[in-house]
């Protein structure tokens, strides 16, 4: 099996010296460092969140795709900073790449401090947090599209460990989910330390809908909440995994399982990492076209070659990188499709199916709104079957 694999993979990477979006042939650098929010941290500390953008090097600015990339760490460590050689090789491709901090941290045990944490409630609500940040960095990045070169319609989220839980999060999560208890305020972490509040932190925005992501890459990490799965339209995914990854399992375990730490991974949560999240989608009939695997023999919780598998999930994301669509090209089609109408920052203004006559109709209304309501073609989207759609 694993050599059948080594041959695939061998196979796979020939055609990408000359594909766009995937050849690294583009001169690129980094064009702002930004802080896209200020929020409070798990110990109620408010800090500022830090997000570095990458774009290739052009004049004047096209409208490029967007990938934002979230790095690891447990959501415990880690820095922001780290994916600077990822978002350079993306830029380099054709993107705007960004990578986002996001806030870090968790209340200990009752008598040590992270990575032994208070109960499973603090990875759910770190990785809660962490899908926060996500969504206000990319709320960001497309109300500052015309800045930045962003084409709207088209956008990519990628994450390494704690990064890859949260970009598969953000991907999944739907206004129809139910919210974990964990996000609502909790009893008091007693430790010995001293007595810790655990407030809530649900936030208004966090039941709105969202631009669906046209791909998504997970590097190692996995899914806490596999119910979230259910019922929403899903992005393409490509997923990564060592077989014995001694953090994340491939297949279902508490995070930080076999790390040697006596009883550090008791209060962790369950996370489905990438042999798990394969056999759930299966066992629900997902298009397997929509999906690449890349299982690696081994136990580390890294990519065994990331220059390859890289390249690899970037082949694999042109799979959903499109030119541009207007709503008028959008009603083209006599196949019924779901669609709404709704701003930048989640705010549904209008949600139906219809067939092409519909969405005609639709996409007149479309226009109303922008002109009665004064809201620019970049804050506004209409999404026809998960497509973020929006008129020029």
């Amino acid at each position: 099996m694993l050599a059948i694999a080594i041959i695939v993979l061998a196979l796979a990477v020939l055609p990408c010296s000359a594909q766009p979006y995937v050849a690294r042939t583009l001169e690129a650098d980094t064009v702002a460092t930004v802080v896209y929010r200020r929020a409070p941290r798990f110990n109620g500390a408010m800090q500022d969140l830090n997000m570095r953008i990458w774009r290739p090097v052009e004049m004047p600015l096209q409208r490029r795709p967007l990938v934002v990339q979230i790095h690891g760490g447990g959501f415990i460590d880690g820095n922001y900073l780290e994916m600077s050689p990822f978002c350079l090789n993306w830029a380099r491709r054709g993107y705007v790449a960004a990578t986002v901090q996001y806030r870090l941290g968790a209340v200990g045990s009752p008598l040590l401090d992270p990575p032994y944490v208070y109960d499973p409630h603090e990875t759910v609500r770190g990785a809660w947090r962490a899908v926060q940040d996500v969504r206000h960095a990319i709320r960001y990045l497309f109300a500052n599209a015309d800045t930045y070169g962003i084409d709207t319609t088209t956008y990519i989220v990628l994450g390494m460990s704690a990064g890859g839980i949260t970009a598969l999060h953000h991907a999944i999560r739907d206004p129809l989910d139910t919210i974990p208890n964990s996000v609502f305020a909790l009893s008091d972490a007693e430790r010995l330390a001293g007595r810790v509040q655990r407030p809530s932190i649900f936030e208004p925005t966090d039941t709105a809908a969202f631009p669906l992501p046209c791909a998504v890459v997970n590097y190692f990490g996995g899914i806490i909440h596999t119910d979230a799965l259910a019922g929403a339209p899903l992005p393409h995914l490509f997923s990564y995994h060592q077989t014995g990854d001694i953090v994340v399992n491939c297949g279902a375990a508490r995070g930080l399982w076999s790390v040697p730490l006596p009883g550090v991974s008791d209060n962790w949560a369950v996370i489905h990492g990438t042999c798990a999240i394969r056999n759930l989608l299966t066992q629900r009939n997902v298009p397997t076209d929509r999906q690449q695997y890349i299982i690696h023999d081994g136990i580390g919780h890294e990519l065994h070659n990331p220059q390859l598998v890289d390249s690899l999930a970037a082949q694999f994301c042109t799979r959903c990188i499109q030119p541009s669509t207007t709503v008028e090209t959008a009603v083209e089609s006599d196949v019924s499709s779901p669609w709404q109408l709704l701003t930048v920052l989640g705010q549904v203004l209008e949600r139906g199916i219809g067939t092409r006559a519909e969405a005609e109709a639709a996409a007149l209304r479309y226009r109303q709104y922008r002109q009665c309501l004064l809201i620019h073609s970049k804050n506004l989207y209409q999404l026809i079957d998960g497509k973020v759609i929006h008129a020029k």
